[in-house]
């Protein structure tokens, strides 16, 4: 029951220090929907070369596709997984290093009405780095886990701050 609340509480989402505003909802679901339309990009664009030009259109229309899906990635804040660091916190480090935000990542914040400034993306750089240090130092797996929690509501609190 308590469980069913909680997640009413917070859309969903585990531990959520609030619930999510309006223009946070649409923000993310527009960020689904970029997200899931870059994937139709080289398709789209090879189909409109095929019909237009013949094969070599949709060679150069799939790789047009292609550019703009992968340009659209990046520009969104989206990064691969590395061994043993999400893609979100790598992207954290970077805006906390002083790297600019992208286009779709500017818009959505934008959109999202509550941006990741500087400060807070070093502030959650430091919880990951002191989360880390933690994590090598305790074998327990259990222990471990309540150490991800904590980093995730950590962060979750800085990422939702007024």
């Amino acid at each position: 029951m308590e469980d069913d609340r909680l997640a009413r509480l917070s859309d969903g989402i585990p531990r959520l220090p609030r619930r999510l505003t309006k223009r946070e909802r649409i923000a993310n679901h527009v960020f689904l929907w970029i997200q899931l339309g870059r994937l139709l990009l080289p398709v789209g664009f090879g189909w409109f070369g095929a019909v237009r030009f013949g094969a070599w259109g949709a060679a150069a229309g799939g790789a047009a596709g292609l550019v703009a899906c992968l340009w659209m990635r990046r520009s969104a804040g989206v990064r691969r997984d590395r061994p043993g660091r999400p893609g979100w916190y790598v992207r954290i480090r970077e805006r906390a290093d002083g790297d600019p935000r992208g286009v779709i990542e500017w818009f959505l914040e934008t959109l999202r009405g509550n941006a990741l400034t500087l400060d807070r993306c070093r502030r959650i750089a430091a919880l990951e780095d002191d989360a880390t240090a933690r994590l090598a130092r305790v074998p327990d797996r259990g222990a471990q886990e309540k150490i991800l929690i904590r980093l995730d509501a950590d962060v979750k609190a800085i990422c939702y701050e007024d």
